[in-house]
């Protein structure tokens, strides 16, 4: 081989290792890039999880204004403020949309369709795209971030821990310091089931990433009962004071609650659901209420001459179907008597919580003196009975916080499904059925309001079913004749 080719081939084999090294620079460079790139997407992914509660608000705001801003400037909308809504024309809303949006930490990025009606200014708005794009790009870690927070807007947290703090203490702070200063002469609208995306059903054997106390005398009653109830310390205002007394087990829009409270104005009542959306209305109705009341006995200490027109809701549209309409005028009545109710519905309260697998560890032994099973999930098919809120397995833990003499109301439009529920109760041995021409069940008001009240029941009603009704009485425990 001549000199000149060994000289060739050297050079040849030099760029090849040259080459070599530096694609293998190149890697380990794209791959520090891809670590930074990806812990990047997953600080923004987490911020996006810590968000999730207030996005329905932004969304809400965002499509009113889509449809309104462009063509009716003046034309009356909602926004919604800690779970009440308040009619304001676009005018009034689109300032406070964009100070939300402006430099905020706690921003909700929403859909590029809606980012085109919003007045931003071009710089603005491809800040917003490209946050947009880059938290989508990553939709997986997104998910995930989000599934690992242990997040439940009403359930127990200490309220003393400042990055301890839920939707729900942040919603109370808002709605304390806001309401009646800065939005007094607002009319007020209870949440409609609408407003709220929902699901049919949820599987109470899934990972929910509920939070719950480990034993009863953890858990703060303080977020959900803040009259009764010290939200710092959790302890009872007065000693004398029950604890909860009534559970509606998977309360759905929360119609039992909103019709016994004034009923039962000293007694506290829970309403326990597992799905996201509807634990947010029936929390918002309440505080809604709460407010209408506090508005309400505000204006009549007012005198006649400077009384504000009264607060009243508004009207359904015109659109607005049977169930849209029935649920209005539920509310119309709700609000205009929300003052006038006894207990101002400060004695009810909701709870995200999974009723099938937590029961004990927010009730003590005989703490309840009502159970409320109405309507629920019939899965009808065998493989999924074992996912039914009446079993045996379950039922015993029922009997561990009923006490003595409490009862347990079921109701069902489903006839196979009643036959389970019945079978099993009046089979428990700690379960007795009490009889419909009883006495006991003539003169309570849960019976008639069991049939009645609940949204289920009222759909029902409209498709002209039937229903199919059981109450059961807890039995005391039998003694220990064991020497």
């Amino acid at each position: 081989m001549s000199a000149a080719a060994a000289a060739t081939t050297t050079t040849t084999q030099k760029a090849a290792r040259a080459e070599a090294q530096k694609r293998q620079l190149t890697e380990q460079e794209a791959a520090q890039v891809y670590q930074s790139r990806r812990s990047e997407l997953q600080g923004i992914a987490s911020k996006i999880g810590e968000l999730e509660g207030e996005a329905d608000e932004h969304k809400l705001v965002i499509d009113t204004l889509s449809e309104a801003s462009k063509n009716d400037p003046d034309r009356k909308c909602f926004r919604l403020i800690g779970g009440v809504l308040v009619e304001r024309t676009v005018k009034e809303v689109l300032p406070a949309l964009q100070t939300n949006l402006e430099g905020s930490p706690k921003i909700y990025a929403p859909p590029s369709k809606f980012l085109a009606s919003l007045p931003l200014n071009p710089q603005r708005h491809l800040s917003y795209l490209s946050y947009l794009s880059l938290s989508s790009s990553h939709h997986t870690i997104n998910i995930a971030e989000m599934g690992k927070r242990k997040r439940s807007t009403l359930a127990h947290v200490p309220a003393n821990s400042s990055s301890s703090k839920t939707e729900h203490d942040r919603i109370q702070l808002l709605q304390s310091k806001q309401h009646i200063n800065s939005l007094s002469g607002g009319k007020i609208i209870i949440p409609q089931k609408r407003w709220y995306r929902q699901r049919a059903h949820a599987n109470p054997f899934s990972d929910h990433s509920l939070e719950y106390p480990s034993q009863p005398s953890e858990m703060n009653w303080g977020t959900i009962f803040p009259k009764y109830y010290d939200s710092k310390t959790g302890k009872k205002k007065e000693e004398e004071r029950r604890g909860v007394e009534f559970a509606d087990v998977g309360c759905g829009f929360g119609g039992l609650l909103m019709q016994l409270a004034p009923l039962y104005p000293n007694t506290l009542m829970l309403g326990l659901e597992i799905r996201v959306h509807v634990t947010q209305y029936v929390h918002d109705k309440i505080v809604a209420l709460r407010l209408a009341a506090q508005q309400g006995r505000l204006e009549q200490a007012q005198p006649s001459s400077s009384t504000p027109e009264p607060c009243t809701p508004t009207p359904a549209e015109a659109n607005a179907d049977e169930e849209d309409l029935d649920e209005a005028t539920t509310n119309a009545q709700l609000v205009s008597s929300a003052h006038l109710a006894p207990g101002s519905y400060h004695n009810v309260g909701v709870l995200r919580a999974n009723g099938m697998k937590f029961l004990p560890n927010f009730f003590y032994k005989h703490q309840l003196s009502k159970l409320f099973f109405l309507f629920p999930d019939p899965h009808f098919k065998s493989r999924k009975h074992k996912a039914r809120i009446i079993s045996p397995t379950l039922l015993a833990e029922y009997a561990y916080v009923l006490r003595p003499g409490g009862i347990v109301y079921i109701i069902t439009d489903v006839k196979e499904l009643y036959d389970w529920m019945d079978k099993h109760l009046g089979s428990h041995p700690l379960f007795q059925r009490l009889q419909k021409g009883e006495a006991r069940l003539k003169d309570d008001p849960c019976v008639s309001a069991v049939y009645t009240a609940t949204e289920e029941g009222k759909k029902v009603e409209r498709n002209r079913g039937d229903k199919w009704f059981s109450a059961f009485e807890r039995l005391h425990d039998p003694e220990d004749h064991d020497e």
